[in-house]
């Protein structure tokens, strides 16, 4: 039988259990004040363009649009991670046919979580040109900017591989007879260059088969002149005989770099001689021999012979 004093002992214990749940509540609850309220923000962002699925057989003219820009609203926290991120707003273009196509955009070309609003995309709209694709096979050329150094000039070039077998729109492929390699510069160079660079190809076009770069081979060599140098004299060597040359001069024409020639000194460079070694007096038809700079080569020379005649000096 219970005695008298077990129910106040009972509402002492309903009190003590009472009081601990309060101050469980109130840890909670000052718990949760502590904690930091994620705001709601909007913020611009921008996206890369990705488009996917374009059906075999068909190419397209890539918009002028490379990122969408777009307006979001959502917790700060999540919004500010988005500029750490890499954002793309992808166009799936399964099942679409030839024509001038506008798409627009919508949040689920974005990806972005439930929780992300998108007030606004700018552009709205992608207008793309899809077309019926070909394949071609054109030859390389190398576009060259610029001259080289003063008496200088490019004698060949030629780029390797010299054929590229390229894939784009089959009316513009049409048009095409040639493809064109971004240019090289020259300005004031001396010497042959070799080097890898890329093609400059259309928008829609595109390059394949090539595993590695264009190499092109631009060679530059001294420009060449030709003159023409009348009135030198024809010397006698290897005789003290006295010597009279009919005729007593010769007309050259030399051809070398166009540098070497404007410098030449026709006194200083240039010797046209006769061997007349051995000979006793007499008149004799003798060939000249002619001296030039190793740069500079002999086109013709009038006359080839000479009649020399010698006589013995007098005492």
């Amino acid at each position: 039988m219970p005695t008298q004093n077990s129910q106040p002992s009972k509402i002492r214990k309903n009190m003590i259990w009472l009081s601990l749940g309060l101050c469980a509540v109130g840890a909670i609850l000052g718990a949760l004040h502590m904690l930091p309220i994620d705001r709601v923000v909007e913020k611009e962002i921008s996206a890369e363009l990705v488009i996917t699925g374009l059906p075999k057989g068909l190419t397209i003219t890539p918009p002028a649009e490379k990122f969408v820009g777009a307006r979001v609203k959502g917790p700060a926290s999540l919004v500010d991670s988005l500029a750490a991120q890499q954002l793309t707003c992808t166009l799936n273009l399964a099942g679409s046919a030839p024509g001038l196509i506008s798409f627009p955009l919508t949040a689920e070309n974005f990806g972005l979580p439930e929780t992300l609003h998108l007030s606004a995309i700018k552009p709205e709209m992608i207008t793309l040109r899809i077309n019926t694709s070909d394949r071609k096979k054109l030859p390389v050329y190398i576009a060259i900017a610029g001259k080289p150094a003063a008496g200088f000039k490019v004698i060949d070039s030629f780029a390797l591989p010299g054929l590229v077998t390229v894939i784009g729109p089959e009316n513009l492929l049409a048009r095409m007879d040639r493809l064109m390699t971004k240019p090289i510069t020259i300005d004031g160079i001396a010497e042959s260059i070799k080097k890898e660079t890329a093609l400059d190809l259309p928008a829609g076009v595109r390059a394949t088969g090539m595993e590695k770069a264009i190499v092109v081979d631009i060679r530059i060599a001294a420009k060449t002149d030709r003159r023409t140098f009348a009135g030198i004299r024809v010397i006698a060597r290897g005789t003290d005989h006295a010597t009279i040359f009919s005729p007593p001069e010769i007309v050259l024409e030399i051809e070398g770099p166009a540098n070497t020639l404007a410098k030449l000194d026709r006194l200083a460079d240039i010797t046209v001689y006769v061997d007349l070694a051995g000979l006793k007096p007499g008149v004799y038809v003798k060939r000249a021999s002619i001296s030039l700079p190793l740069s500079i080569t002999l086109v013709k020379a009038e006359p080839e012979l000479f009649a020399v005649t010698l006589t013995k000096k007098e005492p």
